[in-house]
């Protein structure tokens, strides 16, 4: 979980199924969003693996750099591009808006590696990314770091290690903001019920479930979703 303050040039990346916030920015403040999944790609005769293989989609990377006035510059142009092939309805402009948004994204994979490193050491990324993918596939019922170590026939703490020297979050932080992640999801986008949504996600306590996302949030389940009404 990345808190940060969006100042002049800043550029956010944020994957899919992040529940984000933005209630601190002020009325003056201006920029572009620009929403899309990787179904986009595919209903226009694109490769899935375009966008699949982006390092800045994967939830373990920091989603935010702060860009120079010539790059930001560059990347509102490809944003203002964009919008005005969307306006134009004509017969293959839906196409040239997929081709511009992978445009985009390729020019801030770009622009986040400038600034993070991505290839500087490319077997702990490896390693990073498959944690992520694991975590993707578990972390509803596998909570503990032991798992996912043995998974990738590395130490425990070598993994925790790792992790923060990157995110700056440990292995088993990053495990539980997922885990947050998808309770804010299923609390913002669904009506079920606070137990039913702790069952959903392995708890078998409900009480203990809200005292889990309670510690993080500083509020009940129920007053975060109420704060979205």
């Amino acid at each position: 979980m990345y808190k940060f303050t969006a100042s002049k040039n800043t550029l956010v990346v944020i994957p899919q199924r992040v529940v984000t916030s933005s209630k601190n920015w002020t009325l003056d403040m201006e920029g572009y969003v620009l929403l899309f999944n990787s179904e986009f790609f595919l209903q226009n005769n694109f490769p899935r693996q375009l966008i699949d293989n982006k390092k800045i989609l994967v939830l373990s990377i920091q989603p935010f750099v702060q860009l120079s006035d010539e790059d930001a510059a560059n990347i509102a142009v490809i944003f203002e591009t964009i919008l005005e092939l969307n306006k134009d309805k004509t017969p293959g402009n839906t196409e040239l808006v997929t081709l511009k948004t992978l445009e985009l994204v390729i020019n801030c994979e770009r622009l986040f590696d400038e600034q993070l490193h991505f290839d500087e050491d490319i077997p702990r990324l490896d390693i990073i990314q498959k944690y992520s993918n694991l975590v993707e596939e578990h972390f509803i019922h596998e909570r503990g770091i032991s798992f996912y170590a043995t998974q990738l026939n590395v130490h425990p703490n070598y993994l925790n290690s790792l992790i923060k020297s990157h995110t700056g979050k440990t292995a088993k932080e990053l495990l539980q903001n997922r885990l947050l992640l998808e309770i804010k999801y299923l609390l913002h986008s669904t009506d079920s019920s606070v137990k039913e949504i702790a069952t959903q996600l392995g708890f078998n306590d409900a009480n203990y479930f809200t005292s889990f996302f309670s510690r993080s949030e500083k509020l009940s389940p129920t007053k975060y979703r109420s704060s979205f009404l």
